[in-house]
């Protein structure tokens, strides 16, 4: 899997992390959409049951209220990116959540990376290290 990432995604992804650091879900979120994996306008799911899936839009705020609360909630979302990127899938069953080919390959970098220094310092935190 090769792809190419424009410096606007990098950054992104850059402030994302500073955002996780400070706890700064907005800015998390606002990340998200910069890297292209929060739609902009945010979409949510009317009906889960449904087959054919349908969204409308909705508030920023909402969303940001969504990340936090399932950051904090997941074991290790502000420490381990594992843990976020496993979140991050929880809310992708209400809110559209899209993933652009250098999504997963950053994605897959950071969780081989993060695996590999965890054996090494099991309290290792990749979000600080990354700063």
């Amino acid at each position: 899997l090769m792809d190419t990432v424009e410096p606007k995604i990098m950054e992104g992804f850059a402030d994302g992390i500073q955002g996780v650091v400070s706890g700064d879900w907005r800015r998390v979120t606002q990340a998200m959409q910069t890297v292209g994996f929060v739609s902009t306008p945010v979409q949510k799911l009317i009906d889960p049951s449904s087959r054919d899936p349908l969204y409308k839009e909705c508030g920023f705020e909402e969303v940001v209220d969504a990340v936090a609360r399932q950051m904090k909630d997941q074991d290790g979302g502000e420490s381990r990116f594992s843990a976020m990127a496993s979140g991050l899938e929880k809310l992708s069953w209400t809110y559209l959540m899209l993933t652009p080919s250098y999504i997963v390959l950053i994605t897959r970098t950071f969780m081989t990376l993060e695996g590999l220094a965890e054996k090494v310092d099991p309290d290792f935190n990749i979000y600080t290290a990354a700063l």
